[in-house]
């Protein structure tokens, strides 16, 4: 036995060490007849006869019956894999790397399958020991992942989730033969640049055919000015096209906001005017009582369609325009605690689903918001929750019960382009992400100061109106930061929309004021669209159509989109229908059919 023992400290001061085997008589001496373990680490002691024992760090090790020990450091290991050249499903060619981590396990068994994989005879590992132990399985995991994966899905990350169960089956056997756990912290970095080219391209592209609409759109507007001998307007029109032409690197916003205010604001309506709409509505849909009455846009004082809907409890309390997985628009149409799926154009009940109340619960209200996200009917109900139903077998589901047990508020159930479902619960937006909607975890949007009575998200931002007049905002990927846009004038802001054209971000609002007002984001400017004598409690948007509810709910005016003035026309909903508006919808029609907006 060696006078001269094993600096056992000298494993944690290389960063590189994850494991080193020190057999007995290099570990101890006749004066050292026990060690511990460093903190950190696990140790895997093999006695004369071959029997094993993991003692954890901090422990202490005996030299009695010792033959050797393997020390393993503990904790994630950070590995980086440069896997290289790897083609995606549409064939273009990616460079990929990977970040990933592993834990070693502390049970004997495991320890020894590490020695057995990683270190084999030597009496060191590195990390780069570990890489070359899972250095093919990772390769074949990211081939893999790349065969089934456009370039854009691959080069966005489009699926961080699916990448790691991916790896996970790629790397099973090796991890498992060395007793290591991969963690869920993978990173997937893939870079084309065949891809990027196209890009940059596409981007041109897509630039000059902007430039090109906007010239035409900036024509049009001078030509309408000048029909209407607004000669002021046309010069600033005329002005604001030189701009763009001897700055074509400058978004019109921008240049409007070289004009002075009064002028920015007729530039901005007169834009708003002539800007091409690929969508216009064909119809305003009004809820009241148990009836759905038709309007047309154009001329809406007389009701084009009326249609009773049987409703127990009460009476239409929502209204919504969805479309089923087969592509059909359906009015869903909701009440006390059923919902129903309309055919718009022939007016048949196509389903009906029923909300399921504990017996002797006493509920009050109504269904007050309804979506379609994929194959589920969606609803928000302030005295029950939110619910969802398989659109082809009926079956419900709650959703959220724990945050909306014991809520005021539950409303503005909605749906966004990726599929999340967004819904108010009292003060806070709440955001459900994933496939499967009854484990999703929710990302709460919070800092509101009172509760939350409309609510739009628009790509990632997210705006919401308040009980006490408030309209505030999130970025969706900071839930923590909130914002105020506007502050309230006393009445609940009961309606909210973003609407973007050639870059000039609208805001559109309904407080209980005297106009259903839009601020530009950005500016100063508002606008208010007005009909005398009225406030406005609620209002409704398609890409040339406004519609609004006044106070009274008994009347609903429609306006053409920048056209403040005066409204198109008004429908006396009170003295056709005998009840108040609960719910309006606008349908709209392109070349691929009807849609809501």
């Amino acid at each position: 036995m060696s006078d001269v023992a094993f600096d056992i400290g000298s494993i944690r001061k290389d960063a590189e060490l994850i494991a080193a085997v020190v057999p007995r008589d290099g570990l101890f001496t006749l004066l050292r007849r026990a060690v511990q373990v460093p903190s950190g680490w696990v140790a895997l002691v093999v006695g004369e006869e071959g029997e094993r024992s993991a003692v954890a760090g901090r422990g202490e090790i005996a030299a009695t019956h010792t033959s050797e020990v393997l020390f393993v450091r503990t904790g994630l290991l950070g590995l980086g894999f440069d896997v290289g050249s790897v083609t995606s499903s549409d064939e273009y060619r990616c460079d990929a790397s990977v970040q990933l981590a592993v834990a070693v396990s502390g049970e004997a068994a495991d320890l020894a399958g590490f020695r057995s994989a990683v270190l084999g005879h030597a009496d060191r590992a590195t990390l780069s020991s570990l890489k070359d132990h899972l250095a093919d399985e990772v390769r074949r995991g990211v081939v893999t992942w790349a065969r089934q994966h456009t370039a854009g899905e691959l080069v966005d990350s489009a699926d961080p989730g699916g990448f790691l169960g991916a790896l996970r089956e790629a790397t099973g056997q090796a991890c498992f033969s060395a007793g290591l756990r991969l963690d869920e912290d993978v990173t997937a970095t893939f870079v084309s640049s065949a891809l990027d080219t196209v890009r940059v391209e596409a981007e041109r592209t897509a630039a000059r055919r902007d430039r090109m609409a906007m010239d035409r759109q900036l024509r049009q507007a001078a030509e309408a000015a000048r029909g209407e001998h607004l000669e002021h307007v046309e010069q600033m029109l005329g002005r604001l096209r030189q701009m763009a032409e001897a700055s074509p690197e400058v978004s019109v916003a921008e240049l409007i906001r070289q004009f002075g205010e009064d002028q920015r604001g007729q530039l901005y309506r007169s834009l708003l005017q002539c800007a091409a709409v690929a969508k216009r509505c064909t119809s305003v849909v009004v809820a009241a009582g148990d009836e759905l009455v038709w309007l047309d846009p154009g001329s809406p004082a007389s009701p084009t369609r009326r249609q009773r809907v049987e409703l127990p409890g009460g009476g239409i309390r929502s209204l919504a325009l969805v479309r089923d997985p087969n592509g059909r628009d359906l009015l869903a149409v909701g009440g006390a605690r059923t919902v129903v799926l309309v055919d718009p154009a022939r007016g048949q009940v196509r389903a009906t689903f029923e909300w399921d109340v504990p017996e002797g619960k006493a509920v009050r209200s109504g269904i007050n918001s309804l979506a379609v996200r994929g194959a589920h009917l969606l609803a928000s109900h302030s005295g029950l929750g939110v619910r969802g139903w398989e659109l082809d077998t009926g079956r419900g589901f709650d959703l959220l019960a724990e945050r909306t047990q014991g809520a005021r508020t539950v409303r503005c159930v909605q749906t966004d382009p990726r599929g999340d479902v967004w819904v108010s619960i009292d003060e806070a937006v709440i955001r459900l992400e994933g496939s499967d909607l009854t484990t999703a975890m929710p990302r709460v949007y919070a800092g509101g100061k009172s509760r939350i009575a409309a609510l739009h998200v628009h790509l990632d931002e997210v705006y919401a109106g308040t009980e006490a007049g408030d309209v505030v905002h999130w970025s969706a990927d900071r839930p923590e930061v909130c914002a105020s846009v506007h502050g309230g004038r006393g009445g609940p802001c009961q309606s909210v929309h973003l609407s973007e054209i050639m870059g000039i971000r609208r805001l559109g609002f309904a407080d209980g004021s005297d106009a259903v007002r839009e601020l530009v984001l950005g500016d100063t400017v508002v606008d208010g669209y007005v009909a005398e004598g009225d406030r406005f409690e609620q209002a409704w948007w398609s890409s040339d159509r406004l519609a609004g509810v006044n106070a009274y709910r008994n009347r609903v005016y429609v306006w053409a989109v920048g056209q403040t003035g005066s409204p198109v026309g008004a429908a006396d909903i009170g003295w056709l229908c005998s009840s108040q508006v609960r719910d309006v919808c606008l349908i709209v029609s392109d070349e691929a059919g009807e849609g809501v907006v």
